[in-house]
């Protein structure tokens, strides 16, 4: 698989699409994802001890909208491809 960006004259020839650890296989693009939440999920720590709040709540919070954001991605999914089921 490549990646070519053609007007900055970049061009990546061989990019994997995943990597096995102890057997599973890994998605870059997941990975991407899992760090994206984790780098928010400190974000919200140290905005909770800035601003004196209980981190917890901030915490709580962004789980909920985490597990509601799955489900609701899987069932927007569902309901694009709804005459195919």
């Amino acid at each position: 698989m490549s990646i070519q960006f053609p007007n900055l004259g970049i061009n990546l020839d061989y990019v994997g699409k995943s990597i096995q650890i102890f057997g599973f296989e890994i998605t870059f693009f997941g990975l991407v994802i899992a760090l994206g939440m984790l780098l928010g999920m400190g974000f919200v720590i140290l905005e909770a001890k800035r601003c004196g709040e209980n981190k917890d709540d901030y915490l709580e919070m962004m789980i909920i909208s985490l597990l509601l954001g799955v489900v609701g991605s899987r069932m927007s999914l569902c309901f694009m491809f709804l005459e195919s089921l």
